[in-house]
């Protein structure tokens, strides 16, 4: 049983994951204590379970202010599958005005991982820091096509927009590939830009193409222009703010 070390933003929400790493016992129960920092703010009554324990049930119970106690079982003693990765999410806040460079402790305690007969086949268990940084978040939006019906040999303009959502200015840049999107899965890559400058917190940028289509497409029926982000190791921006890195136009 662990949880990962983390980097979060204060003020945005983010889910908590208690992750399972099992490859041969046959766990069919989870049981632990987890004791929090004052610090994070988390609402249990929205957790769910992932697909790895989808036909369990979860009960939760606060010891104290800052421990609970969380069991996930099944009444018919399914197993959870061999794998590793999140079997829980905790919906979770760090407070907006906790400082940056802060390091939030968690706690396990009493932790069991039963098999069918009972058995407690735990091995090992660890809890990872909540490290709480200022991280840039960038969106894509307003993507638009000066022509909403394409042809070959057909020339075109895209523009769109990128914002910085985020709590940090970028640290390094990213390339922007434009694609054309069917419905039915087929695309076309148009063109892509980079962008290599500072995009400071809730700074917003235009950003264009132009696109001369070649005599055979590939890509027939209703269709979509897509544009992807694609970051620069150094762009600062953490996985999970890359969500909202892709976005398609309206039509």
């Amino acid at each position: 049983l662990y949880i990962p070390e983390l980097d979060v933003e204060p003020g945005k929400d983010f889910l908590l994951p208690i992750c399972v790493q099992n490859t041969s016992s046959k766990i069919t129960a989870i049981q632990f204590d987890i004791e929090l920092p004052d610090e994070l703010t988390v609402d249990f009554s929205k957790a769910k379970t992932t697909e790895r324990v989808s036909s369990h049930k979860v009960r939760y119970q606060q010891k104290s202010e800052r421990t609970w106690t969380v069991m996930i079982y099944s009444s018919n003693n399914s197993t959870i599958s061999n794998s590793t990765g999140n079997v829980y999410e905790i919906p979770a806040i760090v407070n907006k005005d906790t400082e940056e460079g802060r390091i939030l402790e968690m706690q396990f305690n009493r932790v069991v991982l039963s098999d069918s007969l009972g058995a407690n086949v735990l091995t090992d268990y660890s809890c990872g820091n909540i490290h709480v940084v200022r991280i840039p978040d960038f969106v894509v939006k307003d993507v638009k096509s000066s022509l909403t019906t394409i042809n070959p040999e057909d020339e075109l303009s895209i523009t769109w927009k990128v914002l910085n959502i985020g709590s940090s200015a970028s640290k390094g840049g990213w390339s922007e590939r434009v694609s054309l999107i069917s419905r039915n899965g087929d695309s076309l890559t148009l063109g892509s830009l980079k962008y290599d400058d500072v995009l400071n917190v809730g700074d917003e940028i235009d950003r264009s193409l132009d696109v001369k289509l070649g005599r055979i497409l590939g890509v027939d029926g209703y269709g979509k222009i897509s544009v992807e982000l694609v970051l620069y190791e150094d762009s600062g921006e953490s996985l999970p703010n890359q969500d909202n890195n892709t976005t398609e136009s309206d039509n």
